[in-house]
């Protein structure tokens, strides 16, 4: 009786036999689901206590960001809050036992303003210098904030109420060819060679003091009125900037080092131009700095 309940659909002959008898049940039939279920798992009970418990927490933009390494950490993109925990490299400048916001630094914050292709500013003067806070109870190190205010092409890097540089945004030929050097015959024609340790140590008894991060000059070539500077590359950073303040402060120290043949310190005060021949300096490469002396 039950199997003459089929319909005739299509499909398996077990899948026809459960559903006549799936209406039969629904028709009020007892049946003995034992000789159909004969050889199904059984059934048990679901576990009332949490197990292989796992938490997942949807990553909000900014911190994915910056895991990833694509926060703009150039004093610009932070819009000049001055963080050593971004910026690790300014607790490795001092000045009188004093840690300073650099004059390369400041320079570094003022070619970020140059957005074209190859970044040319002119007319470069530091005008004062800045003191990197103190650490807190906390043991953290306090941010400064140093702003930028351009007006046309007018740049100034403003602390409070002190102009701390100022430069103007020019443009550049697109035509610039960058002057090749002959790193060979500079070389063979220098009068003195100067391991780097001995002009860092130079540089301390000044009062002048550089921690690892800039201590980058391997050795310098001094010829008549030019010298060559060969660098190692920098600390692996993952700022956005065009050019890094290590990088220019080791030109600073090629060019005062070797020419100050007295015991004064000479720091940086104006700088007549700064022409990029690249959109922003290849990071994490070894370099070479070469100084030329001109007479005015």
């Amino acid at each position: 009786a039950a199997l003459s309940c089929v319909d005739q659909e299509e499909g398996s002959e077990r899948t026809q036999i459960l559903a006549a008898l799936g209406k039969l049940y629904c028709r009020g039939i007892q049946l003995n689901w034992r000789n159909v279920t004969r050889n199904c798992p059984k059934h048990t009970q679901a576990p009332l206590y949490t197990y292989d418990y796992k938490k997942f927490n949807l990553e909000c933009i900014n911190y994915r960001q910056r895991k990833l390494g694509l926060v703009d950490r150039s004093y610009r993109g932070t819009n000049g809050k001055v963080d050593v925990n971004l910026h690790p490299h300014l607790l490795y400048y001092k000045l009188d036992e004093k840690q300073i916001f650099p004059a390369a630094a400041l320079l570094e914050y003022l070619a970020e303003y140059n957005t074209s292709e190859f970044p040319l500013i002119k007319d470069i003067k530091f005008l004062d210098s800045v003191e990197i806070p103190e650490l807190d109870t906390f043991g953290h190190y306090r941010s400064v904030h140093i702003k930028m205010k351009q007006d046309g092409s007018n740049l100034k890097v403003i602390h409070e109420d002190r102009i701390l540089a100022e430069a103007q945004i020019a443009k550049s030929n697109e035509n610039i060819e960058e002057d090749k050097l002959d790193i060979d015959s500079i070389k063979t024609k220098a009068s003195e060679v100067i391991p780097g340790e001995e002009l860092l140590r130079k540089f301390e008894d000044l009062g002048l003091e550089y921690g690892t991060h800039y201590k980058l000059i391997q050795e310098v070539f001094v010829g008549d009125q030019e010298v060559l500077a060969i660098c190692s590359k920098p600390h692996p950073t993952n700022r956005h900037e065009k050019i890094e303040t290590v990088v220019t402060e080791s030109a600073f120290q090629a060019a005062i080092g070797v020419f100050t043949k007295n015991d004064s310190l000479y720091l940086p005060s104006k700088v007549d131009h700064v022409q990029m021949f690249l959109s922003k300096v290849p990071p994490n490469s070894p370099y070479v700095v070469h100084v030329q002396l001109r007479k005015m």
